[in-house]
């Protein structure tokens, strides 16, 4: 939340436990949740994509166009490939997970699979070794929540749904 014009975290009884102390000129515009310990941020100054900690310290510094929130350890960042944008997947030092880069943004991992779109626009499950688990299909998209993974596959003019459950 805002305390005054500086962001500030809390904790569960409400204590400020940490506090962005340059108040008018403030590097940290936006945050997303903490997942897996971090939260990626918004650096003004830069123009960047960061990781803090839940102290407010700087784990992975602000150097991603985008940044993902974190999920069974890894996150999707942006970075630039020889001056071109491209998306991977960092693990919590920041180091890349795979060596795989991505033109779309994938989705983040559930149940141990990511899905990915490949260049010819059909979607693909991905494991964390960056290896292409699936057939491709018209649609994959994941609901973290429900722990569910809906796969749609268009053929002709009939939409066949496959969805995958966890029990846990």
């Amino acid at each position: 939340f805002a305390a005054g014009s500086a962001l500030a975290f809390i904790n569960k009884k409400g204590e400020i436990v940490y506090q962005n102390a340059s108040a008018g000129c403030n590097m940290l515009q936006s945050m997303r949740t903490f997942n897996d310990g971090l939260a990626a941020y918004y650096d003004e100054f830069s123009r960047n994509y960061g990781y803090l900690n839940k102290a407010g310290e700087e784990v992975l510094p602000a150097k991603y166009f985008y940044a993902g929130d974190f999920s069974e350890g890894l996150a999707v960042v942006g970075v630039y490939v020889q001056g071109a944008p491209k998306y991977v997947y960092i693990n919590t030092k920041g180091e890349v997970a795979f060596d795989r880069h991505f033109t779309n943004r994938p989705l983040p991992f559930t149940k141990g699979y990511g899905v990915a779109t490949k260049t010819n626009g059909m979607s693909v499950l991905i494991n964390k070794n960056g290896e292409i688990c699936s057939k491709e299909y018209r649609f994959i998209t994941n609901f973290n929540p429900l722990r569910t993974i809906y796969f749609l596959y268009f053929f002709k003019d009939i939409v066949f749904n496959f969805i995958y459950t966890s029990n846990s």
